[in-house]
């Protein structure tokens, strides 16, 4: 009870289930396709936070419904993932991250931080970046060959920075933490002897899912398990993992 479902098609609206009196403030929308991929991070975030959040996903036949909206919802640069939260309305997943990572008080305690987190955050992107590049390639297995090198240099780059801290920057979770859980889950099914070689990326993945409302996010119907990527992607997309 408290989690609703009005779907057409393969769209479905969800509400999250942590209510806030409806008559003091609307729940934030956000939107994205029925995937992982650009909207986990900021889910979770969501999630971590207790927001009151409704959610808009997208079957992979939905593109012309999207096509009819996207201009209608007062975004400046619509796209997806797009979240409204009130009179803030934006697009841009790093940007939607960073905003909440801000409002809820995840975006560092001062300049130096903040400059920190945002280091983090891209390097962070920048390895899922050249990542994606290969996962949506008709050639995949070729090319992976050719980006070991690059992925573990960058996995042995993040292993370094995190060490032995509970979280990116200490002991204070902040919205980068979301975003490297979510790539760290990706890589490991990409290459799962990355756990092997960095136990402190193990400790931080199941010390993140140990989150209660992680925990609870995670084991809810809300929670998508698949896919990591888009559905045309070589690796991760699909309906299902692969067997």
């Amino acid at each position: 009870k408290g989690l609703f479902y009005w779907t057409t098609a393969a769209t479905t609206t969800i509400k999250h289930p942590f209510g806030s009196n409806p008559w003091i403030m609307a729940p934030i929308q956000l939107g994205y396709w029925a995937v992982r991929a650009l909207a986990q991070p900021i889910r979770l975030l969501l999630e971590y936070v207790g927001e009151d959040y409704q959610e808009k996903r997208f079957g992979k036949n939905d593109l012309e419904e999207w096509q009819k909206m996207k201009y209608n919802l007062g975004i400046g640069f619509p796209n997806l993932p797009y979240l409204i939260d009130g009179d803030v309305k934006l697009s841009q997943s790093s940007v939607i991250l960073r905003y909440l990572g801000e409002k809820h008080g995840l975006g560092g305690k001062d300049a130096k931080e903040q400059a920190e987190i945002a280091m983090a955050e891209a390097a962070i992107k920048d390895l899922r970046i050249a990542f994606s590049r290969i996962a949506y390639s008709p050639a995949f297995e070729e090319e992976r060959l050719g980006f070991k090198p690059k992925f573990e240099k960058g996995i042995e780059d993040i292993s370094n920075y995190l060490g032995s801290k509970m979280w990116l920057m200490g002991s204070s979770i902040t919205y980068a933490d979301f975003l490297l859980y979510e790539n760290l889950c990706v890589f490991h099914f990409f290459e799962p002897s990355i756990f092997d070689k960095h136990p402190n990326l193990k400790q931080y993945v199941e010390r993140f899912e140990a989150l209660p409302k992680i925990k609870q996010y995670m084991a809810s119907t809300r929670f998508i398990s698949w896919p990591l990527n888009g559905w045309s992607a070589t690796f991760g997309g699909g309906d299902a993992p692969p067997k």
